[in-house]
């Protein structure tokens, strides 16, 4: 494939893959693959073109989005795709806590760009092992946003035997970070102390660099918090680092030994959300205002955004 960037390597793919038939009948390719033995809506979906043009919007759309978050992983070439960039990029929606639809719509997008690379002669290891091995992790989304906040994450956190994994909750749980955010933490991204001018009260920053759409951020935590992230530095040279399935996983046998059901590492996100923004509330915030600040702790770059972690809890 003619190099460029990975967005015109994308648009390239889809017109000249053969990929996309509008006009074609979908029923007649439906009774095609069923004489070739296809029978399993897997093998179906897999075997069928992109054949309307919402479809091929949709499923367009979502190769770029992969496209953006592979290249910030150091992809350069849309046929070296890997099932380790696909895996990062669907462990982020997950952690974003996407409409179990929407998470679908990406995976079967995802197939339809595995089969367009073959069609142009693009052999690759196959990406569906990843997507069947991460269905387990899916099923925590909900087909509709409801609040996916633990009861208790004090009492989560506190059943989290490790301590490096015990302090990644922490900081997800107190700043409001992502997964990703805090896998790798360098000496450098550790800040002092500041205050929080709107609660009044001194706190520990830690300058997060790993961001959604390379957004980088500051966030407060606890002074204890942040005082155990320190003594991690040093124990670790200088190197904070975990390994986010086996963080995952820590969190799953958490919210059982503490009586709760598992909503993901997302989930401590959720809890920092709704306990921020009732405290910007109490604290003379407008709704609006609140909105805003818990968006930009948050890493969204829209205010909106922050509904999705209220709903339907009245404020």
């Amino acid at each position: 494939m003619k190099k460029g960037s990975i967005h015109f390597q994308i648009q390239q793919l889809f017109l000249r893959s053969g990929i996309f038939t509008p006009g074609a009948s979908k029923h007649e390719a439906k009774l095609r693959a069923r004489e070739r033995g296809i029978h399993s809506w897997k093998e179906m979906g897999e075997a069928h073109s992109i054949y309307s043009f919402e479809t091929a919007d949709a499923y367009l759309a979502v190769w770029h989005q992969l496209g953006r978050h592979a290249h910030l992983h150091g992809l350069d070439s849309v046929d070296q795709l890997t099932p380790e960039h696909v895996r990062s990029y669907l462990l982020s929606k997950i952690e974003e806590g996407v409409a179990r639809s929407t998470y679908r719509l990406h995976t079967a997008a995802i197939m339809k760009l595995e089969k367009a690379l073959r069609m142009r002669g693009m052999e690759g290891p196959s990406l569906r092992p990843v997507i069947d091995e991460l269905a387990k992790e899916a099923r925590t989304l909900e087909n509709n946003h409801v609040p996916r906040a633990y009861v208790d994450p004090s009492a989560l956190i506190q059943a989290i035997p490790r301590e490096s994994l015990r302090l990644a909750a922490r900081l997800q749980y107190e700043g409001g970070a992502r997964v990703r955010e805090i896998s790798l933490i360098k000496s450098v991204q550790f800040l002092g102390e500041e205050e929080d001018v709107l609660m009044g009260t001194l706190m520990g920053k830690v300058h997060l660099i790993h961001c959604k759409g390379g957004l980088e951020r500051d966030i407060l935590i606890s002074l204890p918090t942040h005082e155990m992230l320190l003594k991690a530095l040093e124990k670790g040279e200088g190197l904070f680092r975990i390994n986010p399935e086996v963080y995952r996983r820590s969190i799953v046998r958490a919210a059982r030994e503490s009586y709760q059901d598992y909503q993901g590492t997302h989930g401590l996100r959720w809890n920092f959300a709704q306990r921020r923004f009732f405290s910007c509330r109490d604290h003379g915030l407008s709704k609006e205002q609140a909105l805003k600040r818990v968006s930009l702790e948050m890493g969204h770059r829209r205010a909106s955004i922050t509904l999705r972690y209220l709903l339907p809890t009245p404020y």
